[in-house]
C-alpha cells in the first residue's frame, strides 16, 4: 500500500474519524490529493464516508475505518498464533504441522460451489471477490498474452515473518483452488509492497496459439 494511503488509515484509526481538511492539514497535502487517495481507499472496502451536519451551510464529509480498514492493523492475535505454531513445532513432526497450516489455508482460500464449472478467469474473479468480502483489498491485472497477475495484502503477514512457510504453502493451494499454473512473484517478506502472484489462465500450444486453461 501506497505511504499516503497508510498514512491517511493511521491517522484515521488514531482520531476515529477525519475529513478531508484535517487529514491534508496533517498531511500537508492538498484536499484534492487526500480525495484522490480516500476514493480509492473506499474502493478497496477500507474506509467508509458519513455525511456530517455543523449547524447552518453545506453539509461535510467525515471518513471512518470500516472493519476491513482496522483489520489492516495488527491485534495481538497473531501473536497468539506465533507462539502456538511455534509450540506445535516442538511436540507434533513437521510433516503434522505443514498439514495443518495447509488444510488451514485450504479453509481461507475456498471458493463458491460450482465454481468448477467457470471459465479460469471466472474462477479467479471469484477468489478476488472472496478476498475483498473478508477485508483483504486484491487487485487483478489482465495481460494480452493468457496471464493475470493478481496483487494482495497478505492475511497473515505478521505469522509469516516468524513462518516463512506460510508463503510456499499460500502459492502451492491458491493454484489448487484456482485449478491454475501459480507462480509468486512479489512477497511482502523480501520488502515488496504487495504479494503479487502471476495466473497462467491461458495454455500456450506448440505452434503458439493460446487455448482456455483447464476448467477440471
Amino acid at each position: 500500500m501506497q505511504t499516503t494511503r497508510q498514512a491517511i488509515l493511521d491517522y484515521i484509526k488514531r482520531h476515529s474519524h477525519a475529513t478531508v481538511g484535517e487529514l491534508a492539514k496533517s498531511l500537508n497535502l492538498s484536499p484534492v490529493s487526500i480525495r484522490h487517495h480516500l476514493y480509492r481507499l473506499m474502493a478497496d472496502g477500507l474506509v467508509e464516508r458519513q455525511t456530517v451536519r455543523r449547524g447552518v451551510g453545506r453539509p461535510e464529509h467525515s471518513y471512518s475505518l470500516t472493519d476491513a480498514g482496522y483489520r489492516l492493523f495488527p491485534s495481538r492475535y497473531h501473536i497468539l498464533t506465533t507462539h502456538l505454531l511455534n509450540t506445535l513445532k516442538h511436540i507434533k513432526p513437521e510433516e503434522d504441522v505443514q498439514a495443518l497450516l495447509e488444510a488451514i489455508i485450504r479453509q481461507l482460500l475456498t471458493l463458491p460451489a460450482g465454481s468448477g464449472q467457470q471459465s479460469p478467469a471466472e474462477r479467479l474473479d471469484s477468489l478476488a471477490a472472496y478476498f475483498q468480502e473478508n477485508g483483504i483489498p486484491v487487485h487483478i491485472y489482465h495481460a494480452p498474452d493468457g496471464h493475470a497477475e493478481i496483487e494482495m495484502t497478505c492475511p497473515y503477514y505478521y505469522v509469516s515473518q516468524t513462518h516463512p512457510e506460510l508463503c510456499s504453502i499460500d502459492e502451492k493451494i491458491m493454484g489448487e483452488v484456482l485449478q491454475l499454473p501459480t507462480t509468486r512473484i512479489t512477497c511482502l517478506l523480501d520488502g515488496n509492497k504487495s504479494c503479487t502472484f502471476n495466473i497462467q489462465l491461458e495454455e500456450t500450444s506448440a505452434v503458439g496459439e493460446t487455448v482456455s486453461g483447464s476448467d477440471t
